[in-house]
């Protein structure tokens, strides 16, 4: 699922085989600020950022991992430093990843807005379908993604069978969210979600 998440946002560079760059449209130029929701071991905001910083702005890009899972967190430090030894392809600024442990987005007044947000939340509790992350989520997400004005946007990658635009209608967040399937195939389905401005509602 993770690799098909990244499959729908990045693509081949012709110059750098090896090197990954965004599919066009995927973000805004500007683009500075990640996160990495229900990160894991941080395969998905590690690929995300080192394509942005590629690019030709060749800026620093500030990561967000997040995840409710201290022993995940603990994986996805390890793994950033796997990917840097050695690697003069990788960034190994550890100034500008913050690793926060937390079961929901950070306040509104910890945190400046991201531009980009990825994420493959879980949807199981005990084996049994569980959407309240993904309700929570969706309700919290004008507090720390910008408007899509601004050129805020989140990738989220579920199973086809998830009904994140019942989930969106039941959390009552239709008038500050507009969500469509950004890439599908028979088993997953990559939503992308942005934040309506205050007019558009």
């Amino acid at each position: 699922m993770t690799s098909f998440l990244l499959d729908s946002i990045l693509e081949e560079d012709p110059e750098k085989s090896s090197s990954p760059r965004l599919k066009k449209g995927i973000c805004s130029d500007k683009t500075k600020r990640l996160m990495d929701f229900c990160c894991g071991s941080g395969v998905i905001g590690y690929a995300l950022r080192n394509a942005l910083e590629k690019e030709k702005t060749k800026k620093k890009v500030k990561l967000t991992m997040l995840d409710a899972d201290a022993v995940a967190l603990e994986a996805a430090k390890q793994n950033f430093s796997s990917l840097v030894s050695g690697n003069d392809d990788v960034n190994d600024d550890e100034n500008n990843i913050e690793y926060l442990l937390s079961d929901g987005f950070p306040q509104k007044t910890t945190t400046k807005p991201c531009e980009l947000i990825l994420t493959n939340p879980p949807v199981h509790y005990n084996a049994k379908p569980d959407f309240r992350v993904l309700g929570h989520m969706l309700t919290e997400l004008p507090n720390v993604l910008k408007k899509e004005k601004k050129g805020g946007a989140c990738f989220c990658v579920c199973q086809r069978y998830v009904p994140l635009e019942s989930v969106a209608q039941y959390y009552q967040t239709t008038k500050t969210i507009d969500l469509k399937i950004h890439a599908k195939n028979d088993r997953f389905c990559v939503w992308k979600i942005v934040c309506k401005a205050r007019s558009d509602s």
